[in-house]
């Protein structure tokens, strides 16, 4: 009953060509974008924070490569507003590893800046959390071009966690073999 009803208000929205609020779904998915610029650019601030106060060198180069990796998404971004077009990183949909999950399943109380794996978790947890917020809008968008933009947004959300997860294994996790 309540899908049916959330469903005839998607159809009718797409009929008007507005958004829920009564928007244009154009300048809704604008808006959508220039926040999650904003978003993405005060993760590259804390990320560059954190580079510029640990003393570890290993540390702050994944740092680097995580912060240009964020960089990259936010061209990514700053296109599709100027376009209106969301061009996606890839065809096939990438998988969530979930391999990290049981770490990053609480709030991470405990960082230490010069601790890799502590560095490592936090930002897997920040991928992680984008990528279900993406992914929740985008399901409450969906039938429409706001949900393919936020849907490829979960999805480079998700590249990039599994990214970072495969470092962390690769560099803290060798040490338990």
């Amino acid at each position: 009953m309540v899908s049916a009803y959330i469903e005839n208000n998607v159809l009718e929205m797409e009929k008007k060509n507005n958004a829920l609020s009564g928007r244009d779904l154009a300048e809704v998915q604008r808006d959508i974008l220039r926040r999650a610029i904003r978003l993405k650019e005060r993760v590259i601030e804390r990320y560059m924070g954190i580079a510029e106060e640990t003393n570890l060198d290993h540390v702050r180069s994944i740092l680097k490569d995580i912060i240009e990796r964020e960089r990259e998404d936010v061209k990514v971004l700053q296109n599709a507003v100027r376009t209106g077009k969301f061009l996606s990183s890839g065809g096939a949909d990438i998988r969530d590893y979930e391999l990290m999950d049981h770490l990053i399943a609480d709030e991470i109380e405990e960082f230490d800046k010069d601790d890799l794996a502590s560095v490592l978790k936090m930002a897997i947890k920040v991928s992680n959390d984008l990528m279900r917020l993406f992914s929740l809008m985008a399901t409450e968008y969906q039938g429409t071009s706001v949900a393919d933009a936020l849907s490829a947004m979960a999805q480079r959300e998700m590249e990039n966690k599994n990214r970072m997860v495969e470092i962390y294994d690769e560099v803290i996790n060798q040490d338990y073999w």
